[in-house]
């Protein structure tokens, strides 16, 4: 009979020893989640402030445009002085715009007669410089327009206005105040004529000119 032989300690832990564990490796579906929605957030972030670039950098273009459109304006009337309103009573006033928005939807035909080419009297002179500046108004603005009324004496009011499709709350299209029907040194340059009936969307600028 064979004699049974004990394992020593080493030998018995050695049997008895629980295999090695594998160290986890890699990430997990966890953390892709969290990364994909931390991006997520970042892209978002970045949206929101180009679009808030954009609408400033479409804004300032807007007031520069107003400054040159106005600069415009104001030199074509001090050179035809006896054409704007007021100036003098026995002349047909030409420098004077007051259809409402629908009515100046489209681009106004070229002038007749082209004044840089041409010697013109002084009414061909005035319809020639309104018509065009109408156009370089309907073709710096969106959708631009203008109200021109006053005199020479209390002011020439010169209200541009044009569609802007930022100019809503929320998703609705916000509507202009109407200026009152007589404009005080407090009323806001940013209301609307009531002749020109504008829809929402519109916004306006007003500007006095004394030339």
């Amino acid at each position: 009979m064979k004699k049974k032989i004990k394992p020593t300690l080493a030998e018995w832990k050695s049997l008895h020893a629980q295999p090695p564990r594998c160290r986890q490796s890699g990430i997990t579906l966890v953390e892709v989640l969290v990364s994909i929605l931390l991006m997520s957030f970042a892209l978002l972030g970045m949206a929101a402030l180009q679009a808030q670039s954009l609408a400033q950098q479409t804004a300032a273009t807007t007031r520069g445009n107003i400054s040159t459109l106005i600069s415009d304006l104001s030199d074509r009337l001090r050179s035809n002085l006896s054409k704007a309103p007021g100036y003098d009573p026995l002349s047909a006033a030409t420098f004077s715009l007051t259809s409402t928005w629908a009515a100046q939807a489209s681009v106004p035909s070229a002038p007749a007669t082209d004044c840089t080419t041409t010697t013109c009297d002084a009414a061909t002179r005035s319809t020639y410089d309104l018509v065009t500046w109408q156009r370089k108004v309907r073709s710096v603005m969106p959708q631009g327009s203008a109200i021109i009324k006053g005199d020479v004496q209390a002011g020439i009011d010169v209200t541009l206005m044009w569609f802007d499709k930022e100019f809503r709350s929320v998703d609705t299209l916000s509507q202009s105040a109407t200026c009152p029907a007589t404009t005080l040194p407090t009323t806001p340059p940013t209301c609307c004529p009531t002749e020109a009936a504008v829809p929402t969307g519109v916004r306006c600028q007003r500007i006095t000119l004394m030339p």
